[in-house]
C-alpha cells in the first residue's frame, strides 16, 4: 500500500487503534479498519480447540480442498444417557462418509491418496505435496491421467512439484525411492510439457552439490570449489539440453581427479544413479571446457 498523499509505501498498521499511518508525512490513510483476528484469547491447546469456530486450512491434497464437513463420534460421552445419541451419531458419520466422495470423484480421491504416500516416503515438504496435487487435479480434469498409468504420473507430477519449489530432487532419486521406471516418467514429463502442464522454474545445477559430495563422502570444502565450476559452465551454456545432475556429477569427478581424491567412476555412478557412460561424456565436454589436462 502506498500514502496518497506523499506516494511513500512507508506505511505501518496500528491495530489497537484501528488505523493506517504513513510513517514519511504522518497522515492516517485509514481510520476505520477492521481486526481479521480472533476476538477471544487461548492459553492452551485445549482452550483453542474449545474457542475455536473454524476448521482446517484448505488443502489441495483433498478432492473438496478440505471443505466438506466431518461428523465426529467423539462428541458424546460414553454413559447411560448419552448412548443413544453417540449411535446416532456414528451412523450420521457414515452416511456422511459415503456422500462426501461421489462417484466421479472416486479416481481422484485414490490418485491424491497415493500421491500422499509417495510424497511422504520421499521425506519431501508439505508444500511439494500441494503443488502436486494441484497438477494432478489438472490431469484429471483435461483427461490426461490414466489409472494404469498412475504411478509414473503422479512421481512426474512430484518431480515438477520439486522443480517449481526450487527443490533439488532428480528423476534417479525419485524412481530409485518409489521403484518407477525413470524412462517412463521422463516420458510422462515430456507429454505433460507438450500439454502446457510444466512452467517450473529452472534449478541451478548447483543446488545438487552438497547432496552428492555427502552421498560420496566427500571434504565439504570443495563445495566452494565445486559451485564455482558449475557456475562458469552455466553460464557457459553447457548445460543447455544436459541433466544437471550429470553435469554436477562430472564436475565433482573432474575437481576430485584435480585434487587427487581417489574415487573411482563406478563408486560414483553407483551412489548417484548416473551412469558410467553418462559420467564419461559429460566429463570430456568438462575437460574441454575448462581446457585443462587430466587422464582420461
Amino acid at each position: 500500500m502506498n500514502c496518497s498523499y506523499c506516494g511513500s509505501n512507508q506505511v505501518r498498521t496500528e491495530h489497537d487503534k484501528g488505523q493506517i499511518v504513513c510513517e514519511n508525512c504522518g497522515i492516517v490513510i485509514e481510520s476505520t479498519i477492521v481486526d481479521m483476528s480472533q476476538e477471544w484469547r487461548a492459553y492452551d491447546k485445549e482452550d483453542k480447540l474449545k474457542k475455536g469456530r473454524v476448521g482446517a486450512p484448505l488443502t489441495a491434497g483433498v478432492h473438496d480442498n478440505g471443505l466438506s464437513t466431518i461428523i465426529s463420534t467423539n462428541d458424546f460421552k460414553i454413559n447411560r444417557d448419552k448412548i443413544e445419541q453417540r449411535i446416532k451419531s456414528i451412523r450420521l458419520a457414515k452416511v456422511q462418509k459415503k456422500s462426501r466422495v461421489s462417484t466421479s470423484d472416486r479416481p481422484l480421491v485414490t490418485a491424491l491418496s497415493e500421491l500422499s504416500r509417495m510424497v511422504a516416503r520421499l521425506s519431501l515438504p508439505h508444500v511439494v505435496g500441494e503443488t502436486a496435487a494441484i497438477l494432478v487435479k489438472r490431469m484429471i480434469k483435461e483427461g490426461i491421467f490414466k489409472p494404469s498409468k498412475a504411478q509414473e504420473l503422479l512421481a512426474t507430477a512430484i518431480y515438477m512439484a520439486c522443480k517449481r519449489n526450487r527443490i533439488a530432487k532428480s528423476v534417479q532419486e525419485i524412481s530409485k525411492q518409489l521403484g518407477v521406471d525413470k524412462r517412463k516418467i521422463w516420458r510422462a514429463y515430456s507429454i505433460l510439457t507438450k500439454k502446457g502442464l510444466n512452467d517450473s522454474s529452472i534449478i541451478n545445477p548447483t543446488q545438487y552439490l552438497p547432496k552428492i559430495i555427502n552421498e560420496l563422502g566427500l571434504p565439504e570444502y570443495i563445495i566452494p570449489k565445486a559451485s564455482k565450476m558449475v557456475e562458469e559452465v552455466f553460464e557457459g551454456g553447457l548445460v543447455s539440453g544436459k541433466g544437471h545432475l550429470s553435469l554436477s556429477v562430472a564436475t565433482i569427478y573432474l575437481l576430485g581427479a584435480l585434487l587427487d581424491m581417489k574415487i573411482t567412476q563406478k563408486q560414483m555412478a553407483e551412489r548417484t544413479g548416473v551412469t558410467e557412460v553418462t559420467l564419461r561424456s559429460r566429463y570430456r565436454e568438462l575437460v574441454d571446457f575448462f581446457e585443462v589436462e587430466v587422464a582420461m
